[in-house]
């Protein structure tokens, strides 16, 4: 939640991409003007989404019966 939440447009993109990945938008793309995503951004951001893939994946897995 740091990550996302150090700047208003940072954290519109991270949850745009993440909502992408989980399937909710059919592309990661914001509107314009915000600030640039650069690549440390994405690198992070990758990492976090992936780390938030798995959790929920293995909250999932643990309430089948």
């Amino acid at each position: 939640m740091a990550f996302a939440n150090q700047h208003l447009d940072v954290s519109i993109h991270f949850f745009k991409r993440l909502l992408y990945r989980q399937g909710t938008y059919d592309t990661p793309r914001v509107r314009e003007p915000i600030l640039t995503f650069d690549q440390c951004h994405e690198r992070i951001a990758d990492e976090l989404i992936a780390y938030v893939s798995q959790l929920t994946a293995e909250l999932e897995e643990g309430t089948k019966p």
